[in-house]
């Protein structure tokens, strides 16, 4: 069977899996229509699933306001 080779839009990073399945089980994200691909290090940050792996600035604590 031929293999497709799996470019990462995020980095040069590429791979080549027989078919979608196998690149899932290896960590690979898709795109909802199957046209961008993702490695297995940038995949978590495209996938909606409460966004855990996301860096955000504030863990979700209120700031303190010195200047008042």
């Amino acid at each position: 069977m031929k293999e497709k080779i799996y470019k990462c839009n995020d980095c040069p990073t590429q791979a080549e899996f027989k078919n979608d399945d196998e690149a899932r089980k290896a960590g690979w994200g898709f795109s909802k229509g199957r046209k961008k691909h993702y490695c297995p290090i940038h995949a978590p940050l495209h996938r909606h699933t409460g966004g855990k792996l996301v860096p955000t600035f504030n863990s979700g604590k209120q700031l303190k306001i010195e200047s008042l």
